[in-house]
């Protein structure tokens, strides 16, 4: 999404209108190293509605995680070129999709109950998994939900300019810390988690294919 921008890399508060953005870079962070990532997992539809799903999630207002008012975009030469989402850390029954939101958005692309049903199945499941990684968050935490970069923008420095406004936006609203997950074995996430000062804060939850390891990094 172009805009007036004289900036070669600038990163905002995203606004409304960057949902379909939201959608993609959310679909792309879930994938991590792979073709096929846990948000494809969990929703099992074709790439084209699972995108509407996403932007539909992205500005309803029950839902907690990857949602338009707590994403950071980075421009490039006004261009949509990766996005951060982060909240307050909370609990993992929520995570990626609030029951509720995902009714109503699924209901409004026509689907159905069974698929309902089956897409919150398995994200039980998954974040079942994922809680052996991770007990109560400390006090002040904040959590990086989604990070995503295009392709052709990576190694130029765009997800440091994004985790620098993060950082940034949680110390003034008083956090003192950030935590994300990394997926073990992701070589390129696993190397620059550690250079923006990112540890180890538990061991890998495993669940299928993956195997995501909590990072926190005090602030």
């Amino acid at each position: 999404m172009p805009v007036n921008n004289t900036e070669p890399l600038s990163v905002y508060a995203a606004g409304p209108g960057y949902a379909p953005c939201l959608a993609a870079m959310i679909l792309d962070s879930s994938r991590a190293h792979r073709l096929r990532g846990f948000i494809e997992h969990i929703l099992d539809l074709p790439k084209p509605k699972a995108l509407r799903l996403l932007a539909r999630l992205a500005a309803h207002p029950a839902q907690l995680c990857g949602r338009i008012g707590n994403a950071y975009v980075a421009l490039v030469d006004g261009v949509c070129s990766g996005m951060v989402t982060v909240r307050p850390a909370g609990r993992l029954e929520e995570f990626p999709f609030s029951p509720e939101a995902l009714a109503e958005a699924g209901a409004a692309e026509r689907l159905g109950g069974a698929w309902l049903e089956g897409a919150l199945k398995r994200q039980r499941a998954f974040t079942g998994a994922l809680a052996g990684a991770r007990g109560p968050a400390p006090a002040g935490t904040w959590s990086v939900e989604y990070l995503a970069v295009r392709y052709e923008n990576r190694s130029a420095g765009v997800a440091r300019a994004l985790l620098g406004r993060v950082a940034a936006e949680v110390r003034d609203a008083g956090g003192n810390a950030l935590e994300l997950y990394c997926e073990a074995g992701n070589l390129r996430a696993e190397a620059m988690c550690s250079a923006l000062g990112f540890e180890p804060a538990g061991p890998p939850g495993n669940q299928e294919a993956w195997s995501l390891r909590l990072m926190r990094k005090a602030l």
